[in-house]
């Protein structure tokens, strides 16, 4: 199962402004310029949350880890399986 669209959409917005966040923090704290964090940031939320949906849909795309399954054994056995949908 895929992420939707707009599922990939809200995850990039909610990490967008986490990162942004520190990016300002840390471009403030190191050269006490408001006017620096603040064009270093936009300029890296910009990019940044464009670059993550486009790599959230390269993902989407990737179905080897939505048809095959790895299984394990009991503890005691150890030895992990490979899976296909088919046999499950």
């Amino acid at each position: 199962m895929s992420d939707s669209h707009v599922k990939s959409i809200a995850k990039s917005i909610s990490w967008r402004f986490v990162a942004t966040l520190t990016t300002f923090f840390l471009v403030f704290i190191f050269t006490r310029k408001m006017t620096l964090a603040l064009s270093v940031s936009a300029l890296e939320l910009f990019l940044t949350l464009v670059i993550y949906y486009a790599h959230e849909r390269v993902w989407a795309r990737i179905n080897f880890f939505d048809t095959v399954y790895f299984t394990f054994s009991p503890p005691a056995l150890a030895a992990p399986m490979l899976v296909e949908e088919e046999d499950v």
